[in-house]
């Protein structure tokens, strides 16, 4: 019983998204501090921000040294944003998103996504004509990715390569842990152009804008041609069938026939041990209609498309599913 009740308390969750919305860790980077000063310097209800605090040291996220007194933890640590593993942005509170999550029964009674059905067009469509709410996804995105792209850089030879296509690369984080770690590559980021746009400064500060051309367009109208190899991360296991295969379309006539198409995402894996691709997969049912596959589901996609796989390399946190033209 007290397993069940532990499952379904969702108090945790919104209470880390407060904590990363509000950037409360920072206010404990010195030291140990009571609510209260806490609570003058940012605006917020002293008691409310107690209340918070003691639930937070019950799950291990803040301690409680004295009573009243409340510090950092190892976790904490993690919603600092000056972290080289900072985790805050992955875990702000996105308010479209939790009233998507809200409306879960009309996802498991329809197999639709409940996100268009709460707001009536699709979590892409609604990012797009929103700015600020596009940019906390993408920071969500980076954040998250952060460590599993240090393991993607390492897992692959990606000196082989001499170009390579970011496909949906968002902010450019990605592509930018690729280049910087293999000087001789040359890179396009290709996306929106809302999105490419917030890629710039990115680029300059890394010190690859001269190796990485910035292109923007829709991958399920077109990407660019010629290249040897085309990233998609997290981008296929967030769409349909019939979506993924229109982009996998897209991704196949734009490659030459000794091209490589990368997919960078989680893949499910057999038995009933933990599996964050088992969670993911009922993410993207809930926010997107997508879902994540099995070997046997991705061999099928891709062939739809033009594509034959090769291989998948597996990772501790996303895989990569290495595919060529058949």
């Amino acid at each position: 019983m007290y397993r069940v009740a532990a499952l379904a308390d969702y108090t945790a969750p919104f209470a880390v998204g407060a904590v990363a919305t509000l950037r409360i860790a920072e206010f404990f980077r010195e030291g140990t501090r009571t609510a209260e000063s806490v609570a003058a310097e940012s605006g917020l209800d002293p008691n409310a921000l107690q209340r918070l605090l003691r639930a937070l040291v019950a799950k291990g996220l803040f301690s409680e040294p004295e009573t009243g007194l409340f510090s950092l933890t190892a976790s904490s640590q993690f919603l600092l944003d000056s972290h080289p593993w900072s985790l805050r942005s992955a875990y702000m509170l996105m308010p479209a998103d939790v009233c998507a999550w809200g409306r879960m029964e009309y996802s498991l009674r329809t197999g639709r996504g409940a996100f268009e059905h709460a707001h009536g067009q699709s979590l892409w469509r609604y990012l797009s004509e929103r700015p600020e709410e596009s940019a906390q996804f993408d920071n969500s995105m980076e954040a998250l990715s952060r460590l599993e792209t240090v393991w993607l850089v390492d897992a692959y030879d990606w000196a082989q390569f001499r170009t390579l296509v970011d496909v949906g690369g968002g902010n450019g984080a990605t592509l930018v842990a690729i280049l910087t770690a293999f000087p001789f590559l040359q890179g396009v980021l290709f996306d929106l152009p809302q999105v490419v746009a917030r890629a710039v400064a990115r680029m300059e500060t890394a010190g690859v804008e001269e190796r990485c051309r910035i292109e923007s367009g829709d991958f399920f109208v077109r990407v660019p041609e010629g290249h040897d190899a085309y990233v998609l991360k997290r981008i296929v296991y967030s769409y349909d069938d019939a979506n993924a295969t229109r982009i996998l379309q897209r991704v196949r006539s734009g490659m030459r026939q000794d091209s490589r198409v990368l997919l960078l995402e989680p893949v499910q894996r057999k038995g009933s041990g933990f599996d964050y691709g088992k969670l993911l997969d009922v993410q993207m049912l809930i926010l997107g209609g997508g879902r994540v596959r099995d070997r046997h589901a991705l061999r099928g996609l891709l062939a739809t498309a033009g594509l034959r796989l090769r291989r998948i390399i597996p990772t501790p946190m996303a895989a990569i599913v290495e595919a060529l033209p058949e």
